[in-house]
């Protein structure tokens, strides 16, 4: 009985062909509604709204979210009030812990040209009547998916789309060859023991900026740069060679990764490449020349 009443309730009339494809969200799984998300006409209430980083990328795929509804609320509607429609998911099992509560959960994705800064998800409980109740709000900080290349020599950049954790690898020209990865962090090779360190070339060297989801500790950026900057900046002359590590899924099933090159802080990708990872391709050791091998690039 229930499930029709969710059948009903997600299928109800009123509701418009368009699969939200234009939208700033999508839910997958869900039905989509056109238009502005309707005033709340009942008392039922989301209890609660589970997400384990509020800091996203535009562009990002299959953001889990999840939480609890109270009363009579079958599915709960999410969207952005200024966006072209909402989306409506039924809600799940009764919560273990609280069993006068329905569980909810949905994978949302959101559009490249989502704009950077604060904005407000709105979540609220929908009744059998499709009747929403009043909305929660939780606030997602989006940052633009893009690499500062102010003075940048030459950068190296990966991106991904889902919350895993992969490793930018950066093999550089010359034998023995240095790598720049989340072990080595630096391309300057350091004095020995007893002598002189030069700053000035530490700070010269390809430096990699970030280790983005180091251990599955996930932080949203999804996104590592290798980058020599600076007007003391001197990349090593020769052929780089760019490998991507799938250190760990952290439970998602995959992860599109992409590698573009760019040189003397122009935008302007000199090379690219895409590929996709999968549960092979984290079964094997993590070291500095682990992972798949992406471009060469001619420096």
């Amino acid at each position: 009985m229930r499930r029709m009443i969710l059948l009903a309730l997600v299928g109800c009339g009123g509701v418009d062909s368009d699969p939200g494809a234009t939208a700033l969200v999508r839910v997958s799984g869900a039905q989509f509604y056109p238009g502005a998300m309707p005033a709340a006409t009942t008392d039922v209430r989301v209890t609660a709204i589970e997400s384990l980083n509020n800091t996203i990328w535009a562009g990002q795929v299959n953001k889990a979210l999840g939480g609890r509804l109270a009363g009579a609320g079958l599915a709960v509607a999410i969207g952005f009030p200024d966006d072209t429609g909402y989306w409506i998911v039924p809600a799940g099992a009764a919560d273990l812990n609280t069993p006068d509560e329905l569980t909810w959960s949905a994978k949302a994705s959101f559009s490249d040209a989502l704009s950077a800064g604060r904005h407000d998800l709105e979540v609220a409980a929908v009744d059998a009547n499709g009747r929403l109740g009043p909305p929660n709000a939780l606030t997602l900080t989006v940052n633009a998916r893009q690499l500062d290349l102010t003075d940048a020599k030459l950068a190296f950049a990966l991106h991904w789309d889902t919350e895993a954790d992969l490793d930018l690898h950066v093999v550089l020209p010359g034998e023995p060859a240095v790598i720049v990865w989340s072990g080595n962090l630096n391309s300057y090779i350091p004095p020995a023991p007893g002598d002189p360190v030069d700053p000035a070339a530490a700070a010269a060297g390809g430096i990699l900026d970030f280790d983005s989801n180091s251990q599955c500790v996930i932080d949203g950026r999804r996104e590592e740069n290798v980058v020599w900057r600076g007007a003391t900046a001197a990349p090593a002359h020769g052929t780089y060679t760019v490998l991507v590590d799938a250190f760990s899924l952290c439970a998602a099933t995959t992860a599109h990764w992409s590698i573009d090159v760019y040189r003397d802080a122009d935008a302007t990708s000199l090379a690219h490449a895409e590929g996709t990872a999968g549960d092979a391709d984290t079964r094997f050791d993590h070291i500095a020349s682990s992972g798949v091998r992406a471009l060469t690039f001619d420096y």
